[in-house]
Order: C-alpha cells, then structure tokens, then sequence
C-alpha cells in the first residue's frame, strides 16, 4: 500500500485551512490545518509532515517568522514549504524565497496550481533521498 504524503496547512482563517484540506485529501492527501503558527511549529516538531503550506501574513508568529524557525531545523528537502498567500508584493515574495520558501502559489489559484505545485515539490524532495518512487499523488 502506498503512504499517502502528510500536508500540514496553515492559515488563521480556518475556512481557508477547510477548503484547501478539503482540496488535498480530495486529491488523495493527508491533511492537518492549524490556524496559529505556534501550535504548527509544535505540530512539525511532533508529526514531521512531508510539506506545510503557510500563509504568510498571520497574527502573532507570521509566516516569515514560522519559515525562518523551519529552515533552521529542516533543510528545503527535508522539510518542503509552499507558500499559499493573497500577498502580491514582490519584496515579500522575494522575503519569502531568501527564508527557505520552496515555492509561492497566490489564494486565487489555489485548487489546480496548488496540487501541481504540491506534487512537484513533493517529486522533487523524494528524489532527492533517493527516492525514486515519489510520494506525491497526481494532481
């Protein structure tokens, strides 16, 4: 039986963490959605999920912050981070990047670019390993 790779979402808003677990585990992904960065660098700490998906603009820890604290600990291919944001700031963007982002897709795109993204991201880091046969699931 294959494993089905584990995506941590977070977002503050959790109608957004619902539609896009709803997305991934339609796409045949584990999902979890945390709403506060806090308890998802806790989460990662405990579960190690194959990728998170960050927004980046959250109250308290924002997800600049929770970036810098992952990369500190978990290379971009032990630990693979797509940036999900309505942010269209190229500073920020380009922040997000130097951080250790592994890649960026805007809100409005979300279901059939987030799933390539996902997939490709997830080939990519698997092969890496040496890996060749990826986790991730086609889009």
């Amino acid at each position: 039986m294959i494993r089905k790779p584990f995506i941590l979402v977070v977002d503050d808003s959790s109608e957004i963490c619902a539609l896009i677990s709803a997305h991934l585990q339609h796409a045949g992904y584990q999902t979890s959605q945390i709403t506060d960065a806090s308890k998802a660098l806790r989460t990662v700490a405990n579960t190690r999920p194959d990728l998170v998906v960050i927004d980046l603009t959250m109250p308290e820890t924002d997800g600049f912050e929770m970036i810098a604290q992952l990369r500190a600990r978990y290379s971009r291919r032990e630990l693979p981070i797509i940036v999900l944001s309505a942010c269209t700031d190229d500073d920020a963007l380009l922040q997000a990047f130097a951080l250790g982002a592994n890649d960026y897709v805007k809100k409005d795109a979300v279901t059939p670019v987030l799933l390539a993204r996902i997939a490709a991201v997830l080939d990519v880091c698997a092969k890496c390993h040496g890996d060749e046969k990826a986790p991730a699931l086609s889009a």
